[in-house]
């Protein structure tokens, strides 16, 4: 059920975010623990912007004769921001996005373990926006959020000599330990 309400809830954002009179545009770099980067679209009204993210767009690959582990991950998001000035160059962000995240890794000192899981998901938002110019902006945000990981781990059983798959199925409650920074450029202005 989980699964099909997610694409469903997408679709119906997006096809709202498009009826609405669109004046403001955003583009933007999103970067987080300095090596999770990502890009970002947000557009409506200088109150309230549809967002879609990309982000977590992470990959390591280690070619060590002893050590040829693998990693990945993504993650999709499609939300709704509203602002509030503080002061005329401070913006108080607040909203809700939906996520879908990708993981996979595999590591052969693990027992040589392997991992394939989805992580559908709602996030909140709460940041600050600080305008350098009617431009540019920069901001930083920290995104609570509620998620669902589902999938599979396959690791190697010494025990009995094969490996042996396990279905992963959990609910996770995360505050992030860094925030999300972001360099954005405003343009199609009211």
């Amino acid at each position: 059920m989980l699964k099909n309400t997610l694409p469903v809830l997408f679709l119906l954002i997006t096809t709202i975010s498009f009826a609405q009179d669109l004046k403001q545009k955003e583009v933007g770099i999103l970067m987080k623990s300095l090596d999770n980067f990502g890009l970002t679209y947000r557009t409506g009204s200088k109150t309230a912007l549809w967002r879609f993210s990309g982000l977590s767009l992470y990959g390591s690959k280690n070619n060590q004769d002893y050590n040829k582990s693998t990693s990945y991950n993504i993650s999709l998001k499609a939300g709704r921001e509203f602002r509030n000035d503080i002061t005329n160059k401070l913006e108080l962000r607040t909203g809700l996005d939906v996520s879908l995240g990708y993981l996979y890794s595999k590591n052969p000192l693990n027992y040589n373990t392997k991992e394939n899981i989805f992580m559908p998901g709602i996030d909140g938002i709460v940041g600050l926006n600080f305008l350098i110019t009617e431009d540019f902006i920069v901001g930083a945000e920290i995104t609570p959020g509620f998620y669902y990981r589902t999938g599979k781990r396959t690791a190697y059983n010494s025990n009995i000599g094969v490996d042996v798959e396990t279905d992963i199925s959990e609910f996770n409650f995360s505050i992030t330990n860094s925030a999300t920074l972001s360099l954005i450029y405003r343009f199609n202005k009211d």
